[in-house]
């Protein structure tokens, strides 16, 4: 996603907080059945460089757990933490995986 207007939609929707990140998700209001995601990481994390090493980790995160646990219709909204760039790879995805499945829970929403 990359409109604002998608992110803002959002911001009702269901969502998941733990340390590493927030996800927000909820169903597309278009036809479209892609799975959408969008990333936010915002300038109090750090420089560039670290701006980006959090959304790369997130991003592949996202690809190893999306095709298997998101569902078509949906869009998904990742707020980043500080405590993203330092944490395990396996940590990511569990909670990765928490937040989807919290997120799926009731499906009406958002």
């Amino acid at each position: 996603m990359k409109k604002r207007r998608d992110f803002l939609r959002l911001r009702k929707a269901k969502t998941y907080k733990c340390k590493l990140f927030a996800m927000s998700g909820g169903k597309e209001t278009a036809e479209n059945s892609n799975i959408r995601i969008g990333y936010t990481v915002t300038t109090k994390l750090g420089n560039a460089i670290v701006r980006n090493r959090i959304k790369r980790r997130l991003r592949a995160v996202s690809a190893a757990i999306l095709p298997e646990k998101g569902l078509h219709g949906f869009d998904y909204v990742v707020i980043a933490r500080r405590a993203a760039l330092r944490a395990e790879y396996a940590d990511l995805i569990n909670e990765f995986s928490t937040a989807l499945d919290h997120i799926h829970k009731n499906r009406s929403k958002g």
